[in-house]
């Protein structure tokens, strides 16, 4: 049974962190529509500061995009793509995503991921990425 201590940390209009300190891990969820980049002037901040201030080596994250719509071409370079290589820089032990249901939405995120040379590992809910990531942290000995 996995009992989950997440602490919200940020919860808008256009996304939600949230973060289990004990197990060290983020769940980053974008929400709805983002016209520009302008309506999340601190996302990418706000990870950034979660990651080195709250989290520690090793963390891990899952993606939630269930509730996210396919963005402009203008989001997708200066705000989901960088995210992504922020991703990179910070060195995630592992990167879960939990995809939408809708097809040109979860078509956008994979193709995001190509482009930054990375796979998606792709799951259905939050709650079945958790278990994957328990999983995963006790083969590996963590």
């Amino acid at each position: 049974m996995i009992i989950n201590m997440k602490t919200t940390l940020h919860d808008n209009k256009y996304y939600k962190i949230e973060i289990d300190v004990d197990k060290n891990y983020m769940v980053l969820k974008p929400i709805g529509f983002w016209r520009s980049p302008e309506v999340v002037p601190n996302y990418l901040k706000d990870i950034s500061n979660t990651v080195k201030f709250k989290l520690n080596l090793k963390f891990s994250i899952i993606l939630d995009i269930t509730d996210m719509l396919t963005h402009p071409k203008e989001v997708q370079e200066k705000v989901h793509l960088k995210g992504m290589g922020l991703m990179s820089e910070l060195h995630p032990l592992i990167a879960l995503t939990v995809l939408p249901k809708d097809d040109i939405s979860a078509m956008q995120a994979k193709f995001m991921a190509r482009t930054m040379g990375t796979e998606i590992k792709g799951f259905e809910t939050v709650e079945e990425a958790e278990a994957y990531l328990e999983r995963f942290k006790k083969e590996k000995g963590l």
